[in-house]
């Protein structure tokens, strides 16, 4: 679950949303989101908004806006691209002082959401017989 400009959406990495993805972006998700764990790990010690524009720089609004809805598509069949674009826009980029789950920058919400995945698929990885 994520929280978006005061709205929470479920997600869920599918097969069809890393193929949704590569055709409306003709990127990969998966390296999408591999970047930008490895960018916020390489920028631990930095001031908060040199590691957002470091994810921006890996990502920016428009390929996150996909990034989100293909993943939260595969959950939610009936969201409107436009419906995630707004809530991206509302929370921005900028780190603010609002103490609020729900006002976090999209690139650290985009952040939590490829940890929470990676740590998904590892937890379902098949045991080595």
């Amino acid at each position: 679950m994520i929280k978006l400009c005061y709205k929470e959406y479920d997600y869920k990495l599918t097969l069809g949303a890393i193929k949704g993805f590569k055709k409306d972006t003709g990127e990969d998700i998966l390296f999408i989101l591999s970047k930008l764990l490895e960018v916020w790990q390489e920028s631990i010690g930095a001031p908060q908004r040199s590691r957002i524009n470091q994810l921006y720089s890996v990502c920016d609004f428009e390929l996150a806006a996909y990034a989100f809805y293909h993943l939260i598509k595969s959950k939610q069949d009936s969201i409107p691209l436009i419906e995630i674009e707004d809530a991206m826009f509302r929370v921005g980029v900028v780190p603010n002082n609002v103490d609020d789950e729900y006002c976090v920058p999209w690139p650290i919400v985009l952040v939590d959401l490829a940890y929470n995945i990676e740590q998904d698929f590892l937890a379902e990885m098949p045991a080595k017989k």
